[in-house]
């Protein structure tokens, strides 16, 4: 028997993944069920990244959408449920079955709402304005947070060999040693291969990862190199490579 209310939460990060693309945005997921958050949507620009809380949430009587913050997460025997810290996530995507529509607040503007925040999804019976927020104007998600830089228009689909595969777990195993959560990009037309998220759940990092070598790109923040030969694992900073490599070999990255 499913668990139904596990399913609509499901239901509600498909939905989200689904809109957030045609919105021209890609998400990452965690693979840990544990974060605070339960994507990361990655801005056009490649750089700004938002640690998203997905909700399904119906309306209730009145036709309002209620949001508490709080995060519910599962195991085998229950459902737990404790207050969240929006210093963790940027904003909520919440989606209604009612209108099949999502739904986008950014963290900032909740910080001073108390408890919960009320979405109508039609105006109010006496048509009051003041101190109501309509559903209707937070669908769009470029909203929640200003993108860092420009949108980048070409991205050339990542090419993964089956060693490049095995890297990737490789590294995601190490990094989780390292007290870093890994979240899988959903599409292979982002710039990196992996998106770690720290322990502070704040800090995130673009890792792209190779078999002895891995290629170059403006969009990373540290590049990882296993070895064939001995599954040593390299690290290196974005920052630390100069000129314009546009290869990274593990004996260079080892110089």
């Amino acid at each position: 028997m499913s668990h139904q209310t596990k399913d609509k939460g499901d239901l509600a990060v498909l939905m989200a993944l689904a809109d957030l693309r045609r919105h021209g945005i890609i998400a990452c997921l965690p693979i840990s069920e544990h974060l605070p958050f339960d994507m990361v949507a990655v801005m056009p620009d490649m750089t700004t990244l938002v640690r998203l809380q997905v909700k399904y949430r119906r309306a209730n009587q009145y036709g309002a959408i209620d949001l508490m913050f709080r995060s519910n997460y599962y195991d085998s025997k229950k459902i737990y449920s404790k207050p969240l810290d929006l210093s963790k996530i940027d904003g909520f995507a919440i989606y209604n079955p009612d209108t099949n529509s999502m739904y986008y607040l950014s963290s900032n503007a909740m910080q001073n709402r108390g408890k919960s925040i009320t979405l109508r999804l039609r105006p109010s019976a006496n048509n009051q304005k003041h101190g109501v927020w309509l559903a209707d104007d937070f669908r769009n998600p470029y909203d929640m947070i200003a993108m860092l830089g420009d949108r980048v228009t070409h991205l050339p689909m990542q090419n993964r060999s089956l060693e490049d595969e095995l890297a990737i777990n490789l590294v995601i195993a190490d990094l989780m040693k390292r007290g870093v959560q890994s979240l899988l990009p959903q599409s292979a037309y982002l710039p990196f291969s992996v998106l770690g998220a720290c322990e502070d759940m704040k800090t995130l990092i673009r890792y792209r990862i190779g078999m002895d070598e891995v290629s170059t790109n403006p969009y990373v923040d540290m590049y990882v190199i296993c070895s064939s030969e001995t599954d040593e694992i390299v690290y290196v900073p974005a920052s630390s490579v100069t000129g314009n490599l546009s290869k990274l070999t593990i004996s260079e990255s080892r110089g």
